[in-house]
């Protein structure tokens, strides 16, 4: 009766185990699937930024091209030109100035937003660390309680 009552307890400690294993199981897929998504997230801001960046590029082609097609067309056009040419040259430079200030400053905002996604991803990486090595823990321990089962069983049956 005591070794059946000892059974039994084993029995209940053993299936209480397992469903905290499985439990843990699960929250630590649940976790690797949120850090896919930060990782795809990371994805995401890194193309954002190449698009930044050939779009910047892009700009800076077409100062060029505007630039090299200037004509000349007689001195009155030449200085009215010059002086449409340097207020027009002002302008770009200040919207230029604002565009890689904004462009910097979302660069910027992206690295931040990156090196924090870098920082969370390893803590989770940690936590996933730590509850790997806390499930194999407690893996071995069910182990040896089922160990402690058959030893009782055997016990029970001769």
């Amino acid at each position: 009766s005591r070794l059946a009552a000892d059974l039994d307890d084993l029995r209940r400690k053993l299936a209480s185990r397992e469903q905290e294993y499985l439990s843990e199981k699960d929250m630590a897929e649940s976790r690797q699937r949120e850090n896919e998504a930060v990782l795809e997230e990371v994805s995401t801001l890194r193309s954002q930024k190449e698009r930044l960046q050939r779009r910047l590029d892009d700009l800076a082609v077409q100062h060029t091209e505007i630039a090299a097609s200037k004509n000349s067309f007689g001195q009155e056009i030449e200085e009215l030109h010059d002086t449409f040419q340097r207020q027009k040259a002002a302008m770009q430079e200040q919207a230029q100035a604002a565009l890689f200030e904004a462009v910097r400053a979302e660069k910027s905002r992206h690295a931040a937003e990156l090196d924090d996604l870098r920082r969370r991803l390893h803590g989770k990486e940690q936590e996933l660390g730590n509850e790997k090595s806390v499930a194999e823990s407690r893996w071995r321990e069910y182990e040896t309680m089922v160990e402690e089962l058959a030893a009782v069983r055997q016990q029970l049956e001769s």
